[in-house]
């Protein structure tokens, strides 16, 4: 096979060596300390829990009472999307299948996933068929909150998030297991001077305006008790076999998902026995392989030293498409021993994926009531999609799109002929359906596998602080309609955020 120049150009990027670090340990005692402690908490709010091996950082579940809100929903599932076209890549139970079914004879595989709706990934873990362990910054029904700044799509000099404090711990303590690593970026039981937890961990973080922002971030592994095997694997384990690493911006990533994979990347590069170039993989958004994404310099966040970070630049193998995730996890990215594409995982080979940027919820929603006046479905959007406003200016503003506005899709099972259909949306009226209508293939978000058969696609931009006036439901009118299944979804999208809601019966 012949070299093409994306692989010579990567290849001139490699470090011949990787200078070895020594892991620097918290106080013994302190530390000792802590890890009692937190695995007392362990024993005693894992029978709270819905998965014998799931870790949860709140023991009553979100105060909801045991048990409740730590299960998953009926037909509720999180995904990922490309970014060009729009269209659904991982399932989290095809997740799982993926893993299983690509990668071959792996040794191990550790995940830390940074997206929106990520805990949703947690419930078909086990069936990837090889040691594990998944960290996901929020629950299957919440947001993961991210501040960078300056913001408004500027260059970031400051990114504030679950990946911050989870990197960071790898950087200093690189010995540290999966499980202790969760442990103290979740603020659940292991902590540092030196590491503050992600500040939108429990109890979270409340704006000067009141308004309050949290995240439940997760873990799962197959040990039980916790400390395993599989907890206490180091992010590089030392020892035979080689490292490998896919890094994931999904849909169209803004400035906090740059610095996060250049965070990611210079540790991987860096710590223990570095990952050297060839073996890490990068798909960001609709970026064509070959790219060189950065430097980013003077990069803060809770607890970095005065003078901040330089990161250096990451090599892009390609956008964020099936093909190319399919191909990512089989090992085909990777480059070999001879400069050339393509590799096959050994029995002590490690593989970590990173997951961020936007991540979605899918699950079912209510026929509408049928009136005189059309139809009228009530969506319910809390732990679905976020429509919090702060004012404040260190508030996370990833929740809405730059202009504070969000996309509403609504895909029919027909085309819409008849002008006299109206949308409303929570009392206001955007016109006729009719008038609505995508046709561009770039444009629609596709549905996936959630609904059979082919959809037509009308949309809207909508007011984040119209949403807002009702956390809990969007009341979606469509005057003069009188067939209940008419609609097969409505898409919400905004920011790194996005709820599918597929109507009962399709």
């Amino acid at each position: 096979m012949k070299t093409d120049s994306s692989i010579q150009a990567k290849a001139k990027l490699l470090n011949p060596t990787a200078a070895a670090r020594t892991g620097v340990f918290r106080g013994s005692v302190t530390r000792d300390s802590a890890r009692i402690a937190a695995l007392v908490f362990i024993l005693l709010s894992v029978t709270h829990q819905a998965f014998a091996t799931r870790r949860d950082v709140t023991s009553d579940c979100k105060g909801d009472g045991a048990g409740k809100a730590c299960k998953y929903e009926a037909d509720t599932h999180s995904f990922v999307r490309s970014a060009n076209p729009l269209k659904v890549v991982v399932i989290d139970k095809t997740f799982a299948e993926d893993v299983k079914s690509l990668t071959g004879a792996v040794g191990s595989v550790d995940i830390l996933m940074q997206q929106c709706h990520s805990g949703g990934f947690l419930q078909f873990a086990g069936q990837m068929g090889k040691p594990y362990t998944i960290t996901t910054a929020s629950a299957w029904d919440g947001s993961s909150w991210a501040l960078d700044l300056p913001g408004k799509g500027k260059p970031a000099t400051f990114v504030e998030d679950f990946t911050r404090a989870w990197r960071k711990d790898a950087d200093l303590y690189p010995r540290d297991g999966f499980f202790d690593r969760f442990m103290l970026a979740a603020n659940a039981g292991i902590t540092s001077a030196k590491i503050p937890r992600d500040r939108y961990t429990p109890p979270g973080w409340t704006g000067s305006d009141g308004k309050h922002f949290e995240e439940r971030p997760q873990y799962q592994s197959p040990d039980d008790p916790a400390g395993g095997p599989n907890d206490s694997r180091p992010l590089l384990a030392p020892g035979e076999g080689n490292r490998y690493a896919i890094l994931v911006a999904w849909k169209k990533p803004g400035p906090a998902e740059a610095v996060d994979i250049a965070r990611l990347n210079k540790t991987l590069r860096n710590i223990i026995q570095g990952i050297p170039l060839r073996n890490i993989v990068v798909l960001y958004g609709d970026t064509a392989r070959g790219t060189n994404s950065g430097p980013y310099k003077g990069i803060g966040g809770d607890g970095d030293n005065p003078n901040n970070e330089d990161l250096g630049t990451f090599y892009v193998d390609g956008p964020n498409t099936r093909d190319n995730w399919v191909k990512a996890l089989q090992g085909k990215l990777f480059v070999n021993g001879n400069d050339k594409l393509g590799i096959t995982y050994g029995p002590n080979d490690q593989l970590f994926i990173y997951f961020n940027g936007h991540g979605g919820s899918a699950k079912k929603a209510d026929l509408p009531l049928a009136g005189a006046g059309g139809l009228q479905y009530q969506i319910q959007l809390v732990d679905s999609f976020d429509t919090t406003i702060s004012l404040d200016p260190d508030a996370p503003a990833n929740n809405t799109d730059i202009d504070g506005k969000d996309l509403l899709q609504i895909s029919t099972i027909s085309p819409i002929t008849d002008g006299t259909i109206e949308l409303v949306v929570n009392g206001v009226s955007f016109g006729p359906l009719v008038d609505l209508l995508v046709t561009d293939p770039t444009q629609i978000y596709d549905i996936g596998d959630f609904v059979s058969g082919s959809t037509f696609t009308y949309q809207v931009r909508v007011d984040h602080s119209l949403l807002a006036t009702n956390p809990q439901y969007a009341s979606i009118g469509l005057t003069n309609a009188s067939d209940p299944g008419m609609v097969a979804a409505f898409d919400f999208a905004g920011g790194d955020q996005e709820y599918l809601a597929i109507i009962a019966g399709n």
